[in-house]
């Protein structure tokens, strides 16, 4: 019988960083499980937790490529494990020889990535495993990142439009099936269960624990105000990881404290996005648009000059312990060291 190949191909934002980091960690426990979550390194180079440097040669396709894939596949097929768990989220919006998504071509050779990926793997049972988040959350996840992360600063309207494919849900479900078996898991429900345990009923096999967080944290509709704000304003990237870090110490406290307010225009608006990337699904089920929708976020002049403020008060205040943080290269999200850690 041929080895069992699962491929959990994302999506972005739901988890898979944690997911990857727990399967890495655990790959010993995996494997007594009966379980292989294979170490890319051998062939690939570098250290990884997850498996995106393959779906990298898969899209390049180039004679190296195809040698290190070769040799990757050779020896998962030797594993004494008949079950194999790849995970790589690029895999759910890279298209074969980089072609773009503002390109007419993306959805073909989105396509032939795949092909390349069973092609690669012929030896294998292969089948999919996609977990998807509630478009709308998707959606401001990702604009979450982009702002904070990033230095593009679009408006949320924008950035609606910016990636469609990201919320083409039956589009990459179809694309997928067509690849092989593909399950597919509602990220809300199954974060209710717990995200490896509904994984694990997803595929069929024992996974070890829980990751002990699922999601970074991530800033507030005020604060990515703020954030756009100061990279539209003089001087883009001011100080931009701090900013990051201040507005997830402050949350809704102040300056961006107040009601609950949101980056739709109203719920008519986030119900037909929802409604048109979830058209002609059926499954999985996805929660409901919650009603009444909070009003949209207002932010000017006044409010962007309060929270620089609050922004320089308080750096000045933390300086030695940002100091610290910079030396010690954490990003944002990170928890501060702890001070038998610090450089």
């Amino acid at each position: 019988m041929a080895p069992r190949l699962i491929v959990h191909a994302g999506s972005h934002k739901t988890g898979t960083t944690a997911l990857q980091r727990h399967f890495s960690a655990h790959r010993e426990e995996l494997r007594r499980a009966g379980l292989h979550y294979p170490d890319p390194s051998p062939e690939f180079g570098g250290q990884s937790a997850n498996h995106v440097p393959v779906v990298a040669a898969l899209v390049r396709g180039n004679d190296d490529d195809r040698a290190r894939i070769a040799a990757f596949a050779a020896r998962l097929a030797e594993a004494p494990e008949r079950h194999i768990l790849l995970s790589a989220e690029t895999l759910y919006r890279l298209a074969a020889d980089g072609v773009s998504h503002k390109e007419e071509g993306f959805w073909p050779a989105r396509a032939r990535l795949l092909e390349r990926l069973r092609e690669s793997f012929a030896g294998f049972d292969l089948s999919y495993l996609l977990v998807l988040r509630r478009p709308d959350r998707l959606a401001e996840a990702h604009y979450a990142e982009t702002i904070a992360a990033t230095e593009a600063a679009p408006s949320f309207a924008d950035h609606l439009g910016q990636k469609p494919y990201r919320y083409q849900y039956r589009r990459q479900m179809d694309l997928f099936a067509a690849s092989g078996p593909t399950s597919v898991l509602c990220y809300e429900a199954a974060v209710q269960q717990g995200l490896v345990s509904s994984i694990s009923a997803a595929i069929d096999l024992p996974l070890i624990g829980e990751p002990p967080a699922s999601v970074r944290p991530s800033v507030g509709v005020r604060a990515q105000c703020w954030l756009r704000e100061a990279k539209l304003g003089e001087g883009a990237r001011p100080r931009r990881d701090r900013r990051w870090r201040f507005a997830l110490e402050r949350g809704d406290l102040a300056p961006f404290d107040g009601p609950p307010v949101s980056l739709w225009p109203g719920q008519e608006a986030r119900a037909a996005f929802v409604s048109a990337a979830l058209a002609d699904v059926e499954s999985p089920a996805f929660s409901p648009v919650p009603a009444p929708e909070p009003p949209p976020v207002t932010w000017d002049a006044a409010a962007q000059a309060r929270a620089e403020a609050a922004f320089a008060e308080w750096e000045a205040q933390n300086e030695p312990r940002l100091a610290a943080r910079d030396a010690a290269g954490l990003r944002p999200f990170e928890p501060d060291l702890a001070p038998s850690q610090e450089p």
